[in-house]
């Protein structure tokens, strides 16, 4: 059966996500730091005849990142949709005017909201596309002249 592993996996956005993909067949792989919040999510979903499980990682620990994509692939016989999502705290982020910003007051951002890079997505999903420069360009351009209304749009080899 196909699964969708959402990072960041929460109460809102994550747990709607999950139903949506799971009320359409797929298995669901929770992945966020917080476990007892997760296995919770598990259970509402589970009751709703959704299966998913539970892989807490922090997208911070490319190590535990990488593990808990590795457990879910496994336990789910692969991962076909990847949904990264996660939410940080206003405390992590250093707000400045862009005239008194230091690139060390955008690293923690940085390395949280592009946190998942091509080497952890290709683990994820073996096989995916790697989109060339030239194929995301026309894209990008057609989404933001013709298309905004359509941001879900994607491009297809």
């Amino acid at each position: 059966m196909p699964a969708i592993a959402i990072v960041g996996a929460g109460p809102q956005l994550g747990l709607a996500i999950a139903r949506t993909f799971g009320s359409h067949g797929l298995d669901v792989a929770l992945i966020a730091r917080n476990r007892a919040k997760l296995d919770e999510l598990v259970g509402k979903l589970g009751a709703e005849g959704i299966t998913a499980a539970a892989f807490p990682a922090d997208v911070l620990d490319r190590d535990g990142l990488t593990q808990a994509f590795k457990d879910a692939a496994a336990q789910f016989g692969g991962i076909d949709v990847l949904e990264y999502s996660p939410v940080g705290t206003l405390g992590s982020t250093i707000l400045t005017s862009p005239s008194e910003t230091d690139p060390s007051h955008v690293q923690h951002e940085m390395g949280f909201h592009v946190g998942i890079d091509v080497s952890i997505g290709t683990a994820v999903i073996p096989g995916a596309p790697v989109a060339q420069p030239e194929e995301i360009s026309p894209v990008c351009w057609e989404l933001h002249t013709t298309h905004r209304d359509a941001a879900e749009r994607v491009f297809s080899r």
